[in-house]
């Protein structure tokens, strides 16, 4: 082998290496969300565990001491409510609703349930719970029906979002390194090398569109939990005809806490609501809340 062609040879391995390296990168960039999770999951054990605690002392005192069993569980609420800003999550929002829901706030905890369940919609617990927490409602007017973005987006959610996220940004990387090197060595245009190309190609075709695929269905996630209308009773409140006090009621008896419902229209100091059942009506701004940010 001539000089010319073994120094050629080389300068071809070192493209080849310089091509690769960028996605490399993005795919270590891919696991930085992980490892921050990790970072602030750490930041906040103590104050997760001291949250547990309270609530497990509650459990522990309910059948002995009822009153000291609900002040371990108002602690608890406290220390889960005090997680919000730094911890989003469903495993947070699961165990809030809990400790609400044993501190006798249906409303707030059914809500907390909801969040959850936005996050993770397929979590048999958070189903388990938020039904056993509906069933506790007297007179409820039922629950608002899926609408379209939730149902198109259920069968993803069986893996998680952020794991999804991080499997696109990979199969992204990785595919553009394929059709780097197909375009590499299509450029040498040797008959060899033919076969090694086409393969290269096709695998990086298929997990671009591997990755397009996955991004869709996060962006149905963002669009699911950014969008959603869907909202709680934090407390019994009377539906009424219009946005002000001076207007008659919808209904005959005050909504109980804990009634779900899908927002329209927001006016000073008050919001209109849709039921189940297709009644709409106006409630004070301050007795409803969004499931969604």
């Amino acid at each position: 082998m001539s000089a010319s062609t073994t120094t050629a040879t080389n300068s071809f391995r070192w493209s080849n290496a310089f091509l690769i390296a960028p996605f490399l990168v993005l795919a270590s960039l891919a696991l930085l969300p992980s490892l921050t999770h990790e970072s602030i999951s750490a930041e906040t054990r103590t104050q997760l565990e001291s949250a547990q605690a309270s609530y497990q002392r509650g459990v522990n005192l309910t059948a002995s001491d009822v009153t000291a069993a609900h002040a371990a569980f108002e602690e608890s609420v406290t220390l889960y409510a005090a997680l919000t800003p730094s911890m989003d999550n469903a495993a947070r929002h699961y165990n809030y609703a809990n400790a609400l829901l044993r501190a006798g706030n249906i409303g707030q905890a059914i809500l907390e349930y909801r969040r959850a369940q936005l996050i993770a919609p397929n979590d048999a617990r958070v189903i388990a719970n938020l039904q056993q927490a509906r069933a506790k409602l007297a007179r409820s007017p039922g629950v608002p029906a899926a609408t379209m973005i939730e149902r198109t987006s259920a069968p993803s959610n069986v893996i998680a979002q952020s794991t999804r996220t991080t499997l696109a940004l990979l199969a992204w990387s990785v595919g553009l390194g394929c059709l780097a090197l197909a375009h590499a060595r299509a450029r040498r245009n040797s008959a060899a090398t033919t076969t090694a190309t086409t393969t290269l190609r096709q695998a990086g075709l298929t997990l671009a569109a591997l990755a397009l695929l996955l991004c869709l269905t996060v962006a149905l996630d963002i669009l699911r939990k950014d969008f959603s209308h869907a909202g709680v009773l934090l407390t019994s409140t009377s539906l009424r005809k219009g946005n002000g006090e001076g207007f008659e009621p919808t209904l005959l008896e005050p909504l109980p806490a804990g009634t779900e419902f899908t927002q329209h229209e927001s006016r000073p100091g008050w919001t209109e609501i849709e039921l189940a059942n297709g009644t709409k009506g106006w409630v004070h701004e301050s007795a409803a809340m969004r499931v969604g940010k």
